[in-house]
């Protein structure tokens, strides 16, 4: 009689392997970016920025304002793309480097004064 083989080897396609090894590390790195990623609700968006939530909800229809994601029908804000919405407003105040000189303009009319 002959002895039995105690090993068995499978035969694998050096290229399959390859492609399974990459799709599970690119799935890890995706998985990775969404999970750091946190996201707020209207209200906590509405409390950070002192906007109200109808004006946010009417933003979301007029597709203005922050970007936001829909999860079902929950909506949510990115804090990295609401922060980067932010720093892209426009702002005022008493920044001198900025400041426009307004000149008076006269156009003949007369102005009347209060009394």
């Amino acid at each position: 009689t002959r002895p039995l083989r105690t090993s068995l080897t499978c035969y694998k396609p050096p290229d399959v392997t390859a492609c399974l090894l990459n799709y599970f590390c690119l799935q890890m790195k995706i998985e990775e970016s969404t999970m750091s990623e946190r996201y707020l609700t209207e209200i906590e968006v509405a409390e950070r920025t002192q906007i109200s939530i109808k004006t946010l909800r009417r933003w979301r229809l007029e597709r203005r304002g922050p970007a936001y994601r829909k999860f079902g029908s929950l909506v949510r804000y990115g804090e990295a793309e609401l922060t980067q919405w932010e720093q892209t407003q426009p702002g005022g105040g008493d920044n001198h480097t900025q400041r426009i000189d307004v000149k008076p303009v006269r156009n003949g009319l007369r102005l009347r004064r209060a009394g």
